[in-house]
């Protein structure tokens, strides 16, 4: 009987882990785990996010919240009904502390390019809301900067769509050199001459 209620009572134990992980509560995060740490790969019931992907799109401390349910094990390649993954969704949030925790994580080069049920990658979501950062980031990374989705449509045909310019501009024209690297080539020139 005790086993039963347990298990009965686990879809509310993850209703509030990623209720806390949505609005960026660190301390019900940590509390939620310490509970139950199996809750940490929890899915919601709707769309199967993770806690993970939830406090990737918080708008008050994402990266701590993400930070607790990675330490106790989040896995960052889950990917939810509609195959998005946490990247996908740090690409898409105005919150560039969560996409740098992801981009931070030893696999993040697996979640770069991977593609969602309608075929878009984490460049789409970015170019898509105009992130520029973003793009730029995901793109030193190594992202594919043309890849297609199930619409047609390239990173650079949906940033047109929202009128993003210097998404456009970065996508038509490519990376501008690394910060310092442009002195370092300039000095290489000089002593050439």
């Amino acid at each position: 009987m005790a086993h039963m209620e347990a298990l009965m009572a686990k879809p509310e134990a993850a209703k509030n882990l990623i209720s806390y992980a949505l609005i960026g509560k660190v301390s019900g995060v940590t509390g939620c785990i310490e509970k139950d740490p199996t809750m940490v790969n929890s899915r919601s019931t709707k769309r199967g996010f993770s806690p993970l992907q939830v406090a990737a799109s918080a708008e008050q401390n994402a990266a701590e919240t993400m930070q607790v349910l990675l330490a106790a094990g989040a896995d960052p390649k889950h990917q939810d009904m509609m195959a998005m993954t946490v990247l996908h969704v740090a690409a898409a949030k105005p919150n560039p502390e969560a996409f740098l925790k992801v981009m931070s994580l030893p696999d993040a080069k697996a979640l770069i390019d991977m593609v969602d049920e309608d075929g878009c990658t984490a460049l789409h979501y970015a170019a898509s809301e105009g992130r520029l950062e973003i793009v730029e980031a995901l793109m030193r990374a190594g992202a594919a900067t043309a890849p297609e989705n199930s619409s047609g449509q390239t990173p650079l045909a949906l940033a047109k769509e929202g009128a993003f310019d210097a998404v456009i501009s970065l996508l038509e024209n490519g990376l501008p050199p690394e910060p310092g690297a442009e002195g370092a080539e300039g000095g290489g020139e000089e002593e050439e001459s």
